[in-house]
């Protein structure tokens, strides 16, 4: 029951009723709430309230009338299930019944194909996520985020350089004067400082640019 159809489909086929399956010799009992199963077993026996309601086909079952408003509940809700179909390889012969209506017999598949496409999408997909992400103003605002945050970005490696440049003497960046590094610590504190703005502010653009992002893709979703 807490399996995937898929993964309980093989369990079910390999263990149970399969043309190899292990047990396929051997009576087993199979307690479950997987009703999609049903039509492949030989007896159904329905539980309701601890009360043995039905036993029988798969086919008598979709004709039974129960006695009480519990009991039919359960049997429809068995009966609107989709019932697997059988493996090719799988002689189902015995549990057949030529009295039965066609409808009670028919096979449904638990799995269809997924409809799929294969491509590029369409410029029309793409302008209908533009308008509901924010059309204009989200175009234009990512603009300016994106821009402040690969300046910044690439202002951590030009400051670096310039750091190494103070090696030889001052330098000026902005009209700030920078002391060469020969200076002592009080000159690569105020390097350090300088870095630190840039890589917080980088930072902080980045954060800025990424939730402006998902905000817009949520609005489109």
């Amino acid at each position: 029951t807490a399996l995937d159809a898929g993964t309980a489909k093989k369990v079910f086929s390999n263990l149970i009723r399969g043309p190899a399956a292990f047990l396929k010799d051997s009576a087993v009992i199979l307690v479950t709430h997987a009703s999609h199963f049903l039509n492949r077993v030989d007896q159904i026996a329905v539980i309701v309230e601890g009360r043995n309601k039905f036993l029988g086909s798969w086919n008598q079952l979709v004709e039974f009338q129960a006695p009480d408003e519990a009991t039919q509940r359960a049997i429809d809700h068995i009966r609107l299930s989709i019932q697997e179909a059988h493996s090719d390889d799988e002689q189902p012969e015995h549990r057949k019944d030529p009295s039965a209506p066609k409808d009670a017999t028919k096979k449904l598949a638990l799995m269809t194909v997924e409809e799929r496409e294969h491509g590029l999408s369409s410029s029309k997909t793409w302008l209908l996520w533009f308008k509901y992400a924010g059309g204009v103003s989200f175009f234009a605002i990512m603009v300016v985020l994106l821009t402040v945050d690969r300046l910044f970005y690439f202002g951590q490696e030009f400051w670096v350089a310039r750091w190494t440049d103070a090696a030889e003497g001052p330098i000026s960046f902005l009209g700030i004067q920078f002391d060469a590094q020969t200076e002592g610590r009080p000159a690569q504190f105020k390097f350090l400082a300088a870095y630190a703005i840039i890589l917080l502010t980088a930072l902080l653009a980045n954060l800025a640019r990424s939730e402006w992002t998902v905000a817009g893709g949520s609005r489109a979703a």
